[in-house]
Protein backbone atom coordinates (compact mmCIF):
# COMPACT_ATOMS: atom_id res chain seq x y z
CA UNK A 1 0.00 0.00 0.00
CA UNK A 2 0.92 3.65 -0.31
CA UNK A 3 -0.69 6.56 1.44
CA UNK A 4 -3.27 8.81 -0.16
CA UNK A 5 -4.79 12.04 1.08
CA UNK A 6 -6.61 10.25 3.92
CA UNK A 7 -5.48 8.01 6.74
CA UNK A 8 -8.21 5.46 6.02
CA UNK A 9 -10.28 4.06 3.23
CA UNK A 10 -13.11 1.55 3.50
CA UNK A 11 -13.90 -1.15 0.99
CA UNK A 12 -17.57 -2.15 1.08
CA UNK A 13 -18.69 -5.57 -0.09
CA UNK A 14 -21.68 -7.84 0.50
CA UNK A 15 -20.67 -10.37 3.12
CA UNK A 16 -20.75 -14.01 2.09
CA UNK A 17 -21.19 -14.94 5.73
CA UNK A 18 -24.84 -13.90 5.90
CA UNK A 19 -26.87 -13.31 2.81
CA UNK A 20 -30.47 -14.06 1.99
CA UNK A 21 -33.27 -12.91 -0.31
CA UNK A 22 -34.56 -9.47 0.66
CA UNK A 23 -31.65 -8.65 2.93
CA UNK A 24 -28.21 -9.73 3.92
CA UNK A 25 -25.10 -8.32 5.47
CA UNK A 26 -22.34 -5.98 4.40
CA UNK A 27 -18.67 -6.17 5.34
CA UNK A 28 -16.84 -2.86 5.75
CA UNK A 29 -13.08 -3.42 5.63
CA UNK A 30 -11.09 -0.51 7.04
CA UNK A 31 -7.65 0.01 5.49
CA UNK A 32 -5.05 1.90 7.52
CA UNK A 33 -3.00 3.78 4.93
CA UNK A 34 -0.39 5.08 7.39
CA UNK A 35 2.89 3.82 8.83
CA UNK A 36 1.48 3.68 12.37
CA UNK A 37 -0.98 1.44 14.20
CA UNK A 38 -4.32 3.19 14.65
CA UNK A 39 -7.30 2.83 16.98
CA UNK A 40 -10.64 3.90 15.56
CA UNK A 41 -13.87 4.70 17.42
CA UNK A 42 -16.65 5.45 14.92
CA UNK A 43 -17.74 4.56 11.41
CA UNK A 44 -20.62 6.43 9.79
CA UNK A 45 -22.26 6.16 6.38
CA UNK A 46 -25.40 6.82 4.34
CA UNK A 47 -27.95 4.23 3.25
CA UNK A 48 -30.78 4.49 0.74
CA UNK A 49 -34.41 5.18 1.47
CA UNK A 50 -36.04 2.02 2.83
CA UNK A 51 -32.81 0.36 3.96
CA UNK A 52 -32.55 -0.47 7.67
CA UNK A 53 -29.25 -1.43 9.28
CA UNK A 54 -28.68 -3.39 12.50
CA UNK A 55 -25.75 -4.75 14.50
CA UNK A 56 -23.87 -7.86 13.40
CA UNK A 57 -20.12 -7.98 14.06
CA UNK A 58 -17.98 -5.33 15.72
CA UNK A 59 -20.15 -2.24 15.18
CA UNK A 60 -23.01 -0.97 17.37
CA UNK A 61 -25.16 1.16 15.08
CA UNK A 62 -27.71 3.94 15.50
CA UNK A 63 -29.73 4.94 12.42
CA UNK A 64 -31.34 8.34 12.00
CA UNK A 65 -33.10 8.53 8.67
CA UNK A 66 -30.57 7.59 6.02
CA UNK A 67 -27.49 8.27 8.17
CA UNK A 68 -25.98 5.44 10.21
CA UNK A 69 -23.46 6.06 12.99
CA UNK A 70 -21.67 3.09 14.46
CA UNK A 71 -19.50 2.75 17.56
CA UNK A 72 -16.66 0.32 16.93
CA UNK A 73 -16.44 -2.38 19.60
CA UNK A 74 -13.16 -2.53 21.51
CA UNK A 75 -11.94 -5.78 19.93
CA UNK A 76 -12.29 -4.28 16.45
CA UNK A 77 -10.70 -0.88 17.04
CA UNK A 78 -7.03 -1.60 16.40
CA UNK A 79 -5.86 -1.42 12.77
CA UNK A 80 -2.17 -2.23 12.20
CA UNK A 81 -0.01 0.04 10.06
CA UNK A 82 -0.85 -0.69 6.41
CA UNK A 83 -3.22 -3.36 7.72
CA UNK A 84 -6.95 -3.93 7.96
CA UNK A 85 -9.82 -4.76 10.25
CA UNK A 86 -13.48 -5.22 9.44
CA UNK A 87 -16.99 -4.93 10.81
CA UNK A 88 -20.23 -6.38 9.48
CA UNK A 89 -23.71 -4.85 9.53
CA UNK A 90 -27.00 -6.53 8.70
CA UNK A 91 -29.47 -5.07 6.20
CA UNK A 92 -33.21 -5.53 5.94
CA UNK A 93 -34.28 -4.71 2.44
CA UNK A 94 -32.12 -4.74 -0.65
CA UNK A 95 -28.33 -4.55 -0.53
CA UNK A 96 -28.34 -2.18 -3.50
CA UNK A 97 -26.96 0.43 -3.09
CA UNK A 98 -24.15 -0.34 -0.67
CA UNK A 99 -23.09 2.19 2.03
CA UNK A 100 -21.65 5.49 0.78
CA UNK A 101 -20.39 8.82 2.15
CA UNK A 102 -18.35 6.87 4.67
CA UNK A 103 -16.32 8.47 7.45
CA UNK A 104 -13.94 7.00 10.03
CA UNK A 105 -13.67 9.15 13.16
CA UNK A 106 -15.06 12.03 11.12
CA UNK A 107 -12.55 11.68 8.26
CA UNK A 108 -13.90 10.83 4.75
CA UNK A 109 -13.06 7.22 3.88
CA UNK A 110 -14.84 6.43 0.60
CA UNK A 111 -12.63 4.71 -1.96
CA UNK A 112 -11.22 7.53 -4.14
CA UNK A 113 -11.69 7.62 -7.90
CA UNK A 114 -8.54 6.74 -9.88
CA UNK A 115 -7.68 4.53 -12.86
CA UNK A 116 -4.02 3.58 -12.41
CA UNK A 117 -3.34 -0.14 -11.86
CA UNK A 118 -0.87 -1.30 -9.21
CA UNK A 119 2.73 -2.05 -10.10
CA UNK A 120 3.64 -5.68 -10.88
CA UNK A 121 5.06 -7.83 -8.09
CA UNK A 122 8.84 -8.20 -8.15
CA UNK A 123 11.35 -10.74 -6.88
CA UNK A 124 8.81 -13.58 -7.21
CA UNK A 125 10.49 -16.67 -5.74
CA UNK A 126 9.90 -20.15 -4.34
CA UNK A 127 10.60 -20.24 -0.61
CA UNK A 128 9.79 -23.90 0.00
CA UNK A 129 8.60 -26.87 -2.10
CA UNK A 130 6.57 -29.43 -0.17
CA UNK A 131 5.38 -31.91 -2.76
CA UNK A 132 1.67 -31.21 -2.55
CA UNK A 133 2.15 -27.46 -2.01
CA UNK A 134 4.64 -24.67 -2.60
CA UNK A 135 5.35 -21.51 -0.61
CA UNK A 136 5.76 -18.45 -2.85
CA UNK A 137 7.08 -15.08 -1.74
CA UNK A 138 7.58 -11.73 -3.49
CA UNK A 139 8.14 -8.02 -2.99
CA UNK A 140 4.69 -6.41 -2.66
CA UNK A 141 3.21 -4.15 -5.33
CA UNK A 142 2.61 -0.45 -4.79
CA UNK A 143 -0.48 1.57 -5.58
CA UNK A 144 -1.88 5.10 -5.39
CA UNK A 145 -4.14 4.00 -2.51
CA UNK A 146 -4.06 0.33 -1.58
CA UNK A 147 -3.30 -3.11 -2.96
CA UNK A 148 -5.88 -5.41 -1.39
CA UNK A 149 -5.35 -8.81 -3.02
CA UNK A 150 -2.96 -10.96 -4.99
CA UNK A 151 -4.33 -13.58 -7.38
CA UNK A 152 -2.14 -16.62 -8.05
CA UNK A 153 -2.94 -18.92 -10.96
CA UNK A 154 -1.26 -22.25 -11.69
CA UNK A 155 -1.27 -23.96 -15.08
CA UNK A 156 -3.85 -26.56 -14.04
CA UNK A 157 -7.08 -26.78 -16.10
CA UNK A 158 -10.23 -25.78 -14.25
CA UNK A 159 -8.42 -24.49 -11.19
CA UNK A 160 -9.56 -21.23 -9.56
CA UNK A 161 -6.93 -18.65 -8.56
CA UNK A 162 -5.55 -18.63 -5.04
CA UNK A 163 -6.43 -15.24 -3.52
CA UNK A 164 -4.35 -13.81 -0.67
CA UNK A 165 -3.95 -10.37 0.91
CA UNK A 166 -0.17 -10.39 0.79
CA UNK A 167 2.97 -12.47 0.58
CA UNK A 168 3.92 -15.16 1.33
CA UNK A 169 1.30 -17.48 -0.17
CA UNK A 170 0.85 -21.21 0.05
CA UNK A 171 -0.38 -22.84 -3.16
CA UNK A 172 -1.66 -26.35 -2.56
CA UNK A 173 -3.30 -29.41 -4.12
CA UNK A 174 -0.31 -30.02 -6.36
CA UNK A 175 1.02 -33.34 -7.62
CA UNK A 176 4.43 -34.19 -6.14
CA UNK A 177 7.52 -34.02 -8.37
CA UNK A 178 5.67 -32.16 -11.13
CA UNK A 179 6.67 -29.06 -13.13
CA UNK A 180 4.36 -26.03 -12.80
CA UNK A 181 4.09 -22.40 -13.82
CA UNK A 182 2.55 -19.86 -11.44
CA UNK A 183 1.46 -16.31 -12.27
CA UNK A 184 0.86 -13.57 -9.69
CA UNK A 185 -1.10 -10.35 -10.27
CA UNK A 186 -1.92 -7.60 -7.77
CA UNK A 187 -5.38 -6.03 -7.44
CA UNK A 188 -5.96 -2.59 -5.98
CA UNK A 189 -8.94 -1.28 -4.08
CA UNK A 190 -10.52 -0.08 -7.33
CA UNK A 191 -10.44 -3.62 -8.74
CA UNK A 192 -7.66 -2.89 -11.24
CA UNK A 193 -5.02 -5.56 -11.88
CA UNK A 194 -1.28 -5.27 -12.37
CA UNK A 195 0.67 -6.86 -15.19
CA UNK A 196 1.45 -10.54 -14.44
CA UNK A 197 4.67 -11.93 -13.00
CA UNK A 198 5.43 -15.61 -13.68
CA UNK A 199 7.68 -18.27 -12.18
CA UNK A 200 8.36 -21.94 -12.99
CA UNK A 201 9.05 -24.58 -10.33
CA UNK A 202 8.98 -28.30 -9.55
CA UNK A 203 6.77 -29.29 -6.62
CA UNK A 204 9.30 -31.75 -5.20
CA UNK A 205 8.75 -34.61 -2.76
CA UNK A 206 5.83 -34.53 -0.26
CA UNK A 207 7.05 -33.33 3.15
CA UNK A 208 3.86 -32.56 5.06
CA UNK A 209 2.57 -36.12 5.41
CA UNK A 210 3.05 -38.32 8.46
CA UNK A 211 1.98 -41.86 9.40
CA UNK A 212 -1.26 -42.38 11.31
CA UNK A 213 -1.46 -41.78 15.07
CA UNK A 214 0.11 -44.41 17.30
CA UNK A 215 -1.31 -43.57 20.75
CA UNK A 216 -4.68 -45.37 20.88
CA UNK A 217 -5.78 -43.94 24.24
CA UNK A 218 -5.12 -40.28 24.96
CA UNK A 219 -7.28 -38.59 27.64
CA UNK A 220 -6.60 -34.96 28.40
CA UNK A 221 -5.24 -33.80 31.72
CA UNK A 222 -5.32 -30.16 32.77
CA UNK A 223 -1.64 -29.55 33.48
CA UNK A 224 -2.42 -26.03 34.69
CA UNK A 225 -5.25 -27.11 36.98
CA UNK A 226 -3.48 -26.43 40.25
CA UNK A 227 -1.35 -28.57 42.52
CA UNK A 228 -2.70 -31.12 44.98
CA UNK A 229 -4.67 -29.15 47.59
CA UNK A 230 -6.29 -31.81 49.75
CA UNK A 231 -5.69 -35.47 49.08
CA UNK A 232 -6.28 -36.03 45.36
CA UNK A 233 -8.34 -32.87 44.80
CA UNK A 234 -7.12 -30.72 41.91
CA UNK A 235 -4.32 -33.15 41.10
CA UNK A 236 -2.46 -32.16 37.93
CA UNK A 237 -0.08 -35.10 37.61
CA UNK A 238 -0.72 -38.03 35.29
CA UNK A 239 1.64 -40.64 36.77
CA UNK A 240 -0.44 -41.65 39.84
CA UNK A 241 -3.58 -41.76 37.69
CA UNK A 242 -1.83 -43.89 35.07
CA UNK A 243 -0.52 -46.28 37.70
CA UNK A 244 -4.05 -46.87 38.99
CA UNK A 245 -5.91 -47.05 35.66
CA UNK A 246 -3.41 -48.54 33.21
CA UNK A 247 -3.67 -45.64 30.76
CA UNK A 248 -0.42 -45.18 28.87
CA UNK A 249 -1.21 -42.16 26.69
CA UNK A 250 -2.11 -38.63 27.72
CA UNK A 251 -2.60 -35.21 26.17
CA UNK A 252 -1.07 -32.55 28.43
CA UNK A 253 -3.13 -29.36 28.16
CA UNK A 254 -2.79 -26.55 27.54
CA UNK A 255 0.13 -24.37 26.52
CA UNK A 256 -1.21 -20.88 25.77
CA UNK A 257 -0.55 -17.16 25.97
CA UNK A 258 -2.85 -14.53 27.48
CA UNK A 259 -1.61 -11.67 25.29
CA UNK A 260 1.11 -10.64 22.85
CA UNK A 261 3.48 -9.76 25.70
CA UNK A 262 3.63 -13.35 26.99
CA UNK A 263 5.67 -16.35 25.94
CA UNK A 264 3.87 -19.73 25.81
CA UNK A 265 3.39 -21.37 29.21
CA UNK A 266 0.99 -23.83 30.83
CA UNK A 267 -2.44 -22.23 31.21
CA UNK A 268 -0.96 -18.77 30.55
CA UNK A 269 0.57 -18.92 34.04
CA UNK A 270 4.14 -17.63 33.63
CA UNK A 271 5.45 -19.62 36.61
CA UNK A 272 4.28 -22.82 34.88
CA UNK A 273 7.27 -22.84 32.55
CA UNK A 274 6.93 -24.72 29.25
CA UNK A 275 9.74 -23.42 27.05
CA UNK A 276 12.42 -24.75 29.41
CA UNK A 277 10.36 -27.80 30.40
CA UNK A 278 10.37 -27.02 34.12
CA UNK A 279 6.68 -27.37 34.97
CA UNK A 280 5.84 -30.97 35.95
CA UNK A 281 9.11 -32.22 34.47
CA UNK A 282 9.35 -34.98 37.09
CA UNK A 283 5.82 -36.16 36.30
CA UNK A 284 6.54 -36.34 32.55
CA UNK A 285 9.71 -38.30 33.25
CA UNK A 286 7.94 -40.71 35.63
CA UNK A 287 5.09 -41.26 33.17
CA UNK A 288 7.58 -42.16 30.45
CA UNK A 289 9.25 -44.65 32.80
CA UNK A 290 5.87 -46.40 33.10
CA UNK A 291 5.88 -46.78 29.31
CA UNK A 292 3.67 -43.72 28.91
CA UNK A 293 3.38 -41.65 25.73
CA UNK A 294 2.80 -37.96 26.57
CA UNK A 295 1.49 -35.48 24.00
CA UNK A 296 1.98 -31.71 24.24
CA UNK A 297 -1.34 -29.94 23.62
CA UNK A 298 -1.35 -26.30 22.57
CA UNK A 299 -4.39 -24.02 22.46
CA UNK A 300 -7.79 -24.88 23.93
CA UNK A 301 -10.85 -22.79 24.70
CA UNK A 302 -9.31 -20.34 27.20
CA UNK A 303 -6.56 -17.85 26.39
CA UNK A 304 -4.79 -18.05 23.04
CA UNK A 305 -2.62 -20.26 20.93
CA UNK A 306 0.64 -18.32 20.53
CA UNK A 307 0.45 -17.56 16.80
CA UNK A 308 -3.04 -16.10 17.25
CA UNK A 309 -1.52 -13.01 18.89
CA UNK A 310 2.15 -13.31 17.84
CA UNK A 311 2.65 -12.70 14.10
CA UNK A 312 6.36 -13.62 13.96
CA UNK A 313 6.16 -17.23 12.76
CA UNK A 314 9.90 -17.84 13.19
CA UNK A 315 9.65 -16.81 16.83
CA UNK A 316 6.66 -19.06 17.54
CA UNK A 317 8.33 -21.92 15.68
CA UNK A 318 11.35 -21.47 17.96
CA UNK A 319 9.15 -21.62 21.06
CA UNK A 320 7.42 -24.81 19.98
CA UNK A 321 10.73 -26.41 19.06
CA UNK A 322 12.13 -25.51 22.48
CA UNK A 323 9.10 -27.01 24.26
CA UNK A 324 9.32 -30.29 22.35
CA UNK A 325 13.06 -30.49 23.05
CA UNK A 326 12.73 -29.58 26.72
CA UNK A 327 10.19 -32.34 27.42
CA UNK A 328 11.74 -34.71 24.85
CA UNK A 329 8.36 -35.31 23.18
CA UNK A 330 7.68 -35.95 19.49
CA UNK A 331 3.88 -35.89 19.54
CA UNK A 332 2.01 -32.57 19.53
CA UNK A 333 -1.69 -31.66 19.52
CA UNK A 334 -3.20 -28.34 18.48
CA UNK A 335 -6.62 -27.64 20.02
CA UNK A 336 -8.18 -24.94 17.81
CA UNK A 337 -11.59 -23.64 18.88
CA UNK A 338 -13.79 -20.57 18.91
CA UNK A 339 -12.75 -17.35 17.19
CA UNK A 340 -9.38 -18.81 16.19
CA UNK A 341 -11.13 -21.19 13.77
CA UNK A 342 -12.47 -18.22 11.81
CA UNK A 343 -9.25 -16.18 11.65
CA UNK A 344 -7.72 -16.87 8.23
CA UNK A 345 -4.55 -14.86 8.96
CA UNK A 346 -3.92 -16.87 12.12
CA UNK A 347 -4.58 -20.15 10.34
CA UNK A 348 -2.13 -19.23 7.59
CA UNK A 349 0.55 -18.43 10.19
CA UNK A 350 -0.20 -21.66 11.98
CA UNK A 351 0.13 -23.73 8.81
CA UNK A 352 3.48 -22.09 8.05
CA UNK A 353 4.73 -23.00 11.54
CA UNK A 354 3.52 -26.59 11.22
CA UNK A 355 5.27 -26.98 7.88
CA UNK A 356 8.48 -25.74 9.49
CA UNK A 357 8.10 -28.21 12.37
CA UNK A 358 7.44 -31.12 10.03
CA UNK A 359 10.36 -30.17 7.82
CA UNK A 360 12.77 -30.02 10.77
CA UNK A 361 11.46 -33.04 12.72
CA UNK A 362 11.02 -36.21 10.65
CA UNK A 363 9.69 -38.17 13.67
CA UNK A 364 7.09 -35.58 14.69
CA UNK A 365 3.42 -36.52 14.47
CA UNK A 366 0.67 -33.93 14.74
CA UNK A 367 -2.88 -34.16 16.06
CA UNK A 368 -5.68 -31.61 15.76
CA UNK A 369 -8.44 -31.44 18.36
CA UNK A 370 -11.44 -29.71 16.78
CA UNK A 371 -15.07 -29.01 17.81
CA UNK A 372 -17.83 -31.34 16.68
CA UNK A 373 -21.39 -30.45 15.69
CA UNK A 374 -23.97 -33.16 16.28
CA UNK A 375 -26.27 -31.87 13.53
CA UNK A 376 -29.01 -32.49 16.06
CA UNK A 377 -31.44 -29.80 14.91
CA UNK A 378 -32.11 -31.47 11.56
CA UNK A 379 -30.95 -35.05 12.01
CA UNK A 380 -33.76 -37.55 12.62
CA UNK A 381 -33.21 -39.93 15.53
CA UNK A 382 -32.73 -42.88 13.20
CA UNK A 383 -29.98 -41.30 11.08
CA UNK A 384 -26.72 -43.04 11.89
CA UNK A 385 -24.36 -41.55 9.36
CA UNK A 386 -23.90 -39.50 6.20
CA UNK A 387 -24.81 -42.43 3.96
CA UNK A 388 -28.22 -42.97 5.55
CA UNK A 389 -30.99 -42.16 3.00
CA UNK A 390 -32.77 -40.04 5.63
CA UNK A 391 -29.76 -37.77 6.12
CA UNK A 392 -30.26 -34.22 4.76
CA UNK A 393 -27.61 -33.73 2.07
CA UNK A 394 -26.53 -30.32 3.38
CA UNK A 395 -26.41 -31.35 7.03
CA UNK A 396 -23.45 -29.98 8.99
CA UNK A 397 -22.39 -32.67 11.44
CA UNK A 398 -19.14 -34.09 12.68
CA UNK A 399 -16.54 -31.33 12.50
CA UNK A 400 -18.24 -27.94 12.47
CA UNK A 401 -18.21 -25.71 9.40
CA UNK A 402 -15.06 -23.87 10.44
CA UNK A 403 -13.32 -27.13 11.25
CA UNK A 404 -14.21 -28.56 7.86
CA UNK A 405 -12.80 -25.47 6.15
CA UNK A 406 -9.60 -25.72 8.19
CA UNK A 407 -9.14 -29.38 7.27
CA UNK A 408 -9.46 -28.28 3.65
CA UNK A 409 -6.75 -25.68 4.25
CA UNK A 410 -4.46 -28.36 5.66
CA UNK A 411 -5.06 -30.55 2.62
CA UNK A 412 -4.42 -27.59 0.32
CA UNK A 413 -1.11 -27.03 2.09
CA UNK A 414 -0.08 -30.64 1.62
CA UNK A 415 -0.30 -31.39 5.36
CA UNK A 416 -1.68 -34.79 6.29
CA UNK A 417 -1.87 -34.86 10.11
CA UNK A 418 -1.62 -38.13 11.98
CA UNK A 419 -4.87 -37.53 13.87
CA UNK A 420 -8.07 -35.49 13.61
CA UNK A 421 -9.46 -35.62 17.14
CA UNK A 422 -13.16 -34.70 17.40
CA UNK A 423 -14.55 -33.15 20.57
CA UNK A 424 -17.55 -35.47 20.79
CA UNK A 425 -19.03 -33.65 23.77
CA UNK A 426 -21.97 -31.37 24.63
CA UNK A 427 -23.89 -32.93 21.75
CA UNK A 428 -27.07 -31.05 22.56
CA UNK A 429 -29.76 -33.69 23.11
CA UNK A 430 -29.79 -35.16 26.60
CA UNK A 431 -32.52 -37.65 25.60
CA UNK A 432 -30.22 -39.54 23.22
CA UNK A 433 -27.46 -41.87 24.44
CA UNK A 434 -24.31 -39.81 24.22
CA UNK A 435 -22.24 -42.82 23.20
CA UNK A 436 -24.48 -43.22 20.15
CA UNK A 437 -24.19 -39.50 19.42
CA UNK A 438 -20.40 -39.77 19.57
CA UNK A 439 -20.40 -42.75 17.20
CA UNK A 440 -22.59 -40.87 14.72
CA UNK A 441 -20.29 -37.86 14.93
CA UNK A 442 -17.26 -39.98 14.00
CA UNK A 443 -19.04 -41.17 10.86
CA UNK A 444 -19.55 -37.59 9.73
CA UNK A 445 -15.95 -36.78 10.69
CA UNK A 446 -14.88 -39.65 8.44
CA UNK A 447 -16.79 -38.10 5.53
CA UNK A 448 -15.02 -34.74 5.95
CA UNK A 449 -11.52 -36.21 6.08
CA UNK A 450 -12.23 -38.58 3.19
CA UNK A 451 -13.40 -35.66 1.04
CA UNK A 452 -10.29 -33.64 1.90
CA UNK A 453 -7.90 -36.56 1.33
CA UNK A 454 -9.53 -38.74 -1.35
CA UNK A 455 -6.37 -40.81 -1.83
CA UNK A 456 -6.86 -42.37 1.64
CA UNK A 457 -8.84 -45.61 1.96
CA UNK A 458 -11.73 -45.79 4.43
CA UNK A 459 -9.57 -47.76 6.85
CA UNK A 460 -6.75 -45.23 6.55
CA UNK A 461 -9.17 -42.42 7.41
CA UNK A 462 -10.47 -44.26 10.50
CA UNK A 463 -6.88 -44.73 11.65
CA UNK A 464 -6.49 -40.93 11.65
CA UNK A 465 -9.68 -40.13 13.59
CA UNK A 466 -10.06 -39.71 17.34
CA UNK A 467 -13.04 -39.23 19.65
CA UNK A 468 -12.86 -37.11 22.80
CA UNK A 469 -16.06 -37.19 24.90
CA UNK A 470 -16.59 -35.33 28.17
CA UNK A 471 -16.89 -37.85 30.97
CA UNK A 472 -20.17 -37.75 32.88
CA UNK A 473 -21.99 -34.43 33.04
CA UNK A 474 -21.39 -32.18 30.03
CA UNK A 475 -21.59 -28.38 29.86
CA UNK A 476 -25.04 -28.56 28.28
CA UNK A 477 -26.42 -31.01 30.85
CA UNK A 478 -25.97 -34.12 28.68
CA UNK A 479 -24.59 -37.22 30.42
CA UNK A 480 -21.86 -39.44 29.00
CA UNK A 481 -22.33 -42.52 31.18
CA UNK A 482 -20.12 -45.53 31.78
CA UNK A 483 -22.13 -47.53 29.21
CA UNK A 484 -21.55 -44.78 26.65
CA UNK A 485 -17.82 -45.25 27.12
CA UNK A 486 -18.21 -48.99 26.54
CA UNK A 487 -20.23 -48.28 23.37
CA UNK A 488 -17.60 -45.89 22.04
CA UNK A 489 -14.80 -48.39 22.69
CA UNK A 490 -16.80 -51.09 20.89
CA UNK A 491 -17.19 -48.78 17.89
CA UNK A 492 -13.48 -47.98 18.01
CA UNK A 493 -12.68 -51.70 17.84
CA UNK A 494 -15.07 -52.18 14.92
CA UNK A 495 -13.51 -49.46 12.76
CA UNK A 496 -10.00 -49.41 14.30
CA UNK A 497 -10.31 -45.80 15.40
CA UNK A 498 -7.01 -43.97 15.70
CA UNK A 499 -7.52 -42.80 19.27
CA UNK A 500 -9.98 -42.45 22.13
CA UNK A 501 -9.59 -39.67 24.66
CA UNK A 502 -11.77 -37.68 27.00
CA UNK A 503 -12.13 -34.61 29.16
CA UNK A 504 -10.58 -35.12 31.50
CA UNK A 505 -8.41 -37.39 33.64
CA UNK A 506 -8.81 -35.27 36.80
CA UNK A 507 -12.62 -35.36 36.65
CA UNK A 508 -12.62 -39.15 36.29
CA UNK A 509 -10.02 -39.53 39.04
CA UNK A 510 -11.75 -37.21 41.53
CA UNK A 511 -15.29 -38.51 41.30
CA UNK A 512 -16.60 -40.25 44.42
CA UNK A 513 -13.15 -40.29 46.00
CA UNK A 514 -13.58 -39.70 49.73
CA UNK A 515 -10.87 -37.03 49.79
CA UNK A 516 -12.56 -34.89 47.13
CA UNK A 517 -15.71 -32.82 46.83
CA UNK A 518 -17.14 -34.82 43.91
CA UNK A 519 -20.30 -36.82 44.46
CA UNK A 520 -23.27 -38.08 42.48
CA UNK A 521 -24.99 -35.06 40.93
CA UNK A 522 -22.79 -32.71 42.93
CA UNK A 523 -19.56 -30.76 42.76
CA UNK A 524 -17.84 -28.41 40.36
CA UNK A 525 -18.28 -29.97 36.90
CA UNK A 526 -14.81 -28.76 35.93
CA UNK A 527 -13.55 -31.22 38.57
CA UNK A 528 -16.37 -33.79 38.81
CA UNK A 529 -18.34 -36.15 36.55
CA UNK A 530 -21.48 -36.33 38.76
CA UNK A 531 -21.58 -40.05 38.01
CA UNK A 532 -22.12 -42.96 40.46
CA UNK A 533 -18.70 -44.32 39.56
CA UNK A 534 -15.52 -45.43 41.21
CA UNK A 535 -12.47 -43.21 40.68
CA UNK A 536 -10.85 -43.83 37.31
CA UNK A 537 -13.82 -45.70 35.82
CA UNK A 538 -13.67 -44.08 32.37
CA UNK A 539 -9.91 -44.35 32.02
CA UNK A 540 -9.98 -48.04 32.92
CA UNK A 541 -12.58 -48.69 30.20
CA UNK A 542 -10.48 -46.76 27.70
CA UNK A 543 -7.30 -48.54 28.74
CA UNK A 544 -8.73 -51.79 27.41
CA UNK A 545 -8.49 -50.30 23.90
CA UNK A 546 -4.70 -50.20 24.19
CA UNK A 547 -4.47 -53.97 23.68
Amino acid sequence: MTTSGSEYTILVRPSVEKQWVGGGSVRLTVYNLTDEDKNISTIEFDVAQGQTVSNNVGLVVVQQGQRVTGTVESWKRKIPAHGTNFVIVTYSGTLDPLPRNIKVDGVPADVPEYDTPPTPVTDLRVERVLGRSVLLDWTPSTDEVAVIEYHITVNMPGRDPVVVTGPPALVGRLTPETDYEATVVAMNIRGLFSSPTTIEFNSGEPKGERPAWDIPVMPFIDYAGGNTVSGDWHINEITPIAQATGVRGVSLGFITVANDQMEPCWGSIPTYDAINGKHNADDVRAFKELGGRPVISIGGWTNHIAEYVHTDVERVYGWYSAILDAYDIDRIDFDIEGAAQKDKAFLARHISIVLMLLDARPQLRISYTLPVDAGRERRPADVYGPDDPNCPPDLVAGFNTDGQAFIGMLADAGILPSLFNGMTMTMGNANRPQGTEAVIATRFMHRTVKQAYPHLTDAEVWARLGACPMYGINDGGERFHEQDMHDLVAHARDVRLGSIGGWDAQRDWNSNRTTTKCGVDSGDISQCTWEPQTPGTYLKIEAAYQV
